[in-house]
């Protein structure tokens, strides 16, 4: 569970069927990359993810790609959850990649 400012996020509140997350009370609904990319950071945790591993685990791209879309994904992911202010829970780490915390 992560708790910032009241505002919780947990595994329990993400509803797959309708890509939304509940926080604190209020459905945030979530674009399917948006919301695998959030699920996939919170079910790591603590653990730094680098763009390749994201790619790889959320897109299903393998190899060597120069792309911009997970950066992209970020930035509105943290914009979504600005609003709770939990933007700042997503971390990123240079040279490395993103950490969720």
């Amino acid at each position: 569970m992560i708790k910032m400012s009241g505002a919780m996020l947990q595994k329990s509140n993400f509803n797959p069927q309708n890509l939304t997350v509940n926080i604190s009370g209020e459905v945030v609904e979530l674009l399917y990359q948006e919301y695998k990319l959030l699920e996939y950071l919170v079910e790591n945790k603590g653990k730094i993810i680098s763009r390749d591993e994201i790619l790889l685990s959320v897109w299903n791209v393998e190899g060597v790609v120069v792309t911009r879309t997970v950066d992209m994904h970020i930035a509105r992911l943290r914009k979504k959850l600005s609003k709770f202010n939990l933007e700042e829970k997503i971390r990123t780490i240079r040279s490395k990649g993103y950490i969720f915390s």
